[in-house]
């Protein structure tokens, strides 16, 4: 921190003060060992020579002006009684206890003269080194039932200082090690790392002072073995150590007489007693203190990045400054971590009123839910010409600091104006107030009070400097400036744009760059910093079904305006709802609802679904969003999760999911259902889960839930499976699943409805659709009816069968074949022939002529019977029969006179006779082979 000392002289002369040496010393040019020369000092005069500053130094070496060499001191190294434990605490150690050592093999050895820590090694053992190394550190923190508590943290490297430092600004201090037990213990903690202890030493004066004032030459001290101190004449008096048993000259002392001490001097009312260079003088605080210039005490400092604790010199008296104006302490308790440490410290009575007089105050901490949490302590307060100063003590521990507030403050301020308020001092004290280049007089008003005065007419969102005079006598001694805004105005149009079931979103006007926001939430606040324009805030997370007030504050240099208010309600959670029978919870936008599913679903049109898809080329998983209700279709017909087991790898999967139990018959009612899969020989093979299904108007929807795996995806089938279940020439005969008895149908083929009522029971409605053409292609659509709505549509095409053919009958036949021969009856009709127990598929020949069919290797004089089914879309007719037989195995001549107008063929006679003999009723069966003979070849 930055210190100075100003002195205030209000009349007569700068005081001066002479230094006052408090002992006087002489040369001894007798050259003895360090040992002789303290005993000759010590006989003939006070001691050997103890120096504890520079006038010292040059006392010292103006004792003579011819030598040069060097000469003893009272300074030396006691390795042996010199060491002392940081805890310095009686209470703490028993008989014998100070005093116990563990050094190492050929320890303590002060190597190179600047050994004055102690560390604990490893195996146990103590080693003196340079304090200036850093290692782990055990902390003490006071004593448990009987038993130390002891810290170590093995992340922190220190110096010896700054372990010790540490130790007694968080705990109590250093290690302190009184036993061998204790030394065991403190060597487990360590775990093997070397740490510091508590132990350590200084150099020693012969008269036993404890001055820690060092004048070493360069390179000194250098040699542990070298325990005697000697000042060097021709270096300045500079010291050196040396070896004890040398001859050299010495210094020794005797005191000088004093001057008067504080005591003796017996200030008058108002003076304080202080000491300049060694001598006491009686002075008035007003006039001499040091300033502190600290920022980081102020009360509205709430920065805990950096906690301080104060470090100054606990001498004389000083004066507190704020942004380079007067300060005082405040007289009220303060919140912890503020004025920039952990426990701000204030005084427990006001301030004196009285200018000529010093007074006491206590000064009290807060920590820990008490104002007062640390010991207490006194400091003393006089009242100059418009400040304080303070004579202030050591706080009880590090971070514990003093607080500060202005004497000049704001205590309120709106859109037009600022009220100021300082101290008033006492009734001979006027001010004068200057601010935009006007002044005004302020007299103080009767009584002990604070002054306070409110400038009116300002423009909100301003910045005013405002400077305050404390007037004595017409003469303005002291000077204290305030820097203060106006409130901003409120921002406009200040609404809720909307609103979820855990957030609502806030929309207002930012009208410049200087302003930005506070909001309020149920006394909870954000600060909001957004560009100029419309502003749109969400505030999340919050609780749904409860109503919220919102505050909107503008805010300019920290001052706030005087706010916009706002209230909303959030929509009910499902808790809060409780949906009535038949209706789900389901969130949209971010707002539960109650709501029907059979109205809010979405629709999962998946072809791979299908029960009779066997294709596993391309196995599906099912990623879908698992929100809400979905209803399921098959090639855009409603569909159901069937409620049987399903083979594996249907499905457009390896295991297939259906529900165990049947789908619900109410449709005023939401039921669960698990939801099993196939795999591996088990119906259920994987963890099954529970899903929620309801009916609606002809179709299901149902509330899905993630499977246990991927590739395990529900299953579809249509909903009503319709189906053909017989068909004939002119008729088909449909077949479905009924719904419940509130569902009717509707039935649409060929631009006609027809109106179908669900038969009581439970089994499937049955209906057949007459008067159709045969070998022709229906498409029907079936739709399910609640109260005159259409609600679900599904889709089926079916063929009536084909007209049998015409003219069946046997062509030509031998002992091992028959010949068949009928009328086609269009290019899409096939034919099936069935004899014999076996089916025979025939293609109709291109071009409109008759059909020939060969059947061979029969037996001879065999009877067949031969029945021919046309065939449609896979959908046969009634069938035509006939019967054939294979010829027998003998021979019948016959003489036949033919005449031709042209030269026949064999085969052209063969078809000649065979039409003759079927015109005179000569059975079929007869086979025949025809030779010709020409004339003159009998």
């Amino acid at each position: 921190m930055d210190c100075k000392l100003i002195i205030f002289v209000l009349t007569g002369a700068l005081l001066s003060v002479a230094f006052a040496q408090t002992r006087q010393y002489y040369f001894v040019n007798t050259q003895l060992n360090w040992t002789s020369a303290q005993s000759v000092c010590r006989h003939d005069f006070t001691d050997l020579a103890t120096i504890e500053n520079t006038d010292d130094i040059n006392a010292v070496v103006s004792t003579t002006s011819t030598f040069t060499g060097k000469a003893w001191i009272g300074l030396h190294d006691d390795l042996v009684n010199s060491w002392r434990w940081s805890l310095n605490d009686s209470s703490f150690y028993g008989e014998g206890e100070t005093t116990f050592r563990n050094w190492d093999s050929g320890q303590p050895d002060n190597f190179g003269g600047t050994q004055y820590c102690v560390r604990l090694l490893a195996n146990g053992k103590w080693d003196d080194v340079n304090c200036s190394q850093q290692y782990n550190f055990v902390c003490y923190n006071g004593t448990v039932n009987g038993t130390p508590s002891l810290v170590f943290d093995q992340t922190l490297l220190l110096n010896w200082t700054e372990a010790q430092q540490f130790c007694k600004q968080n705990y109590v201090d250093l290690v302190s090690i009184r036993n061998q037990t204790e030394n065991n213990i403190i060597k487990d903690i360590a775990g093997g790392s070397t740490v510091w202890i508590g132990l350590y030493r200084y150099k020693e004066w012969s008269d036993g002072s404890n001055f820690l004032f060092q004048y070493w030459a360069n390179g000194q001290p250098d040699s542990g073995s070298q325990q005697c101190v000697a000042a060097g004449f021709g270096d300045s008096g500079k010291w050196s150590d040396e070896d004890c048993s040398q001859s050299l000259p010495f210094i020794c002392y005797t005191p000088k007489e004093l001057p008067p001490s504080c005591v003796q001097l017996g200030c008058p009312s108002g003076q304080d007693c202080i000491t300049f260079n060694g001598t006491d003088q009686c002075v008035d605080p007003c006039q001499n203190y040091t300033s502190l210039n600290d920022d980081w005490r102020s009360v509205n400092n709430t920065d805990i990045s950096t906690l301080h604790c104060d470090y100054i010199n606990w001498h004389g008296w000083y004066r507190l400054f704020l942004n380079n104006n007067s300060a005082q302490i405040p007289e009220r308790c303060i919140e912890t971590l503020r004025c920039g440490t952990h426990a701000p410290m204030w005084i427990t009575a006001p301030h004196p009123t009285q200018s000529d007089v010093i007074v006491n105050r206590t000064v009290c901490n807060n920590w820990a839910g008490s104002c007062c949490q640390f010991p207490s302590h006194t400091i003393q307060v006089k009242l100059c010409y418009g400040y304080y100063v303070y004579k202030l003590q050591r706080p009880y521990a590090c971070h514990l600091a003093y607080c500060a507030e202005q004497m000049f403050s704001v205590s309120g301020q709106n859109e037009t104006s600022i009220t100021l308020q300082w101290k008033k001092l006492n009734n001979n004290v006027s001010f004068v107030l200057q601010f935009n280049g006007t002044e005004t007089n302020i007299t103080a008003p009767d009584g002990n009070g604070t002054v306070t005065y409110t400038v009116s007419s300002l423009t909100a969102g301003t910045k005013y400097t405002f400077t305050l005079f404390y007037v004595f006598d017409n003469i303005r001694y002291s000077r204290v400036q305030l820097t203060a805004v106006t409130a901003p105005l409120n921002a406009a149009n200040f609404t809720s744009s909307g609103k979820t079931q855990t957030s609502i979103t806030l929309q207002w006007n930012k009208d410049n760059n200087n302003t930005n926001f506070v909001l309020s939430v149920n006394g909870t606040e954000t600060n909001i910093n957004p560009p100029v324009g419309p502003v749109t805030y969400t505030v999340s997370p919050l609780t749904a079904g409860t109503t919220y007030t919102f505050t909107l504050f503008s805010v300019f240099e920290n001052i706030r305006s005087s706010g916009l208010q706002l209230t909303e309600e959030l929509p009910p959670s499902c808790v809060q709802l409780g949906c009535p029978s038949g209706q789900d919870c389901i969130t949209f936008n971010g707002i539960d609802q109650c709501v029907d599913p059979c109205q809010n679903y979405t629709s999962l049109n998946d072809d791979w679904r299908s029960v009779n898809n066997t294709d596993n080329s391309n196995v599906h998983c099912d990623y879908i969003n698992w929100q809400g209700w979905y209803r399921l279709f098959l090639n855009q017909n409603s569909a159901q999760i069937p409620d049987r087991c399903i083979e594996a790898n249907r499905c457009g999967t390896h295991a297939p999911m259906w529900i165990t139990a049947p789908h619900p018959t109410q449709s005023d009612v939401i039921v669960s259902r698990t939801v099993c899969n196939n795999w591996a020989g088990s119906c259920c093979q994987f963890p099954s889960h529970t899903i929620q299904v309801k009916l609606c108007y002809g179709y299901y929807v149902y509330k899905l839930q993630r499977p246990s795996a991927c590739h395990l995806a529900y299953c579809a089938e249509q909903l009503f499976s319709t189906k053909v279940s017989g068909q004939n020439e002119t008729s088909i005969t449909l077949q479905w699943s009924k719904v419940n008895n509130s569902v009717s149908f509707v039935l649409q083929f060929n631009g006609t409805d027809t109106n179908i009522t669900a038969p009581d029971g439970n089994g499937p409605v049955t209906y057949t659709v007459s008067s159709l053409t045969a070998g022709t292609k229906y498409t029907f659509t079936l739709f399910s009816v609640f109260d005159n709505i259409r609600y679900s549509r599904e889709q089926l095409t079916a063929v009536t069968a084909p007209p049998n053919a015409a003219n069946l009958h046997s062509l030509r036949n031998n002992e091992t074949s028959i010949t068949l021969q009928w009328s086609k009856v269009n290019n899409n009709v096939s034919f099936v022939l069935q004899f014999n127990g076996t089916e025979t598929n025939i293609s109709a020949p291109d071009g409109d002529g008759p059909v020939t069919y060969t059947v061979s290797s029969l037996t001879a004089g065999t009877k067949y019977t031969f029945t021919l089914f046309s065939v449609f879309e896979n959908i046969k007719s009634s069938g035509v029969s006939i019967t054939a037989a294979t010829g027998p195995n003998f021979v019948v001549g016959l003489e036949i006179e033919l005449n031709s107008l042209t030269e026949l063929s064999d085969s052209d006679l063969q078809d000649a006779l065979a039409e003759l003999f079927n015109l005179y009723g000569i059975l079929p069966q007869i086979s025949m082979k025809v030779l010709s003979v020409k004339p003159g070849d009998e």
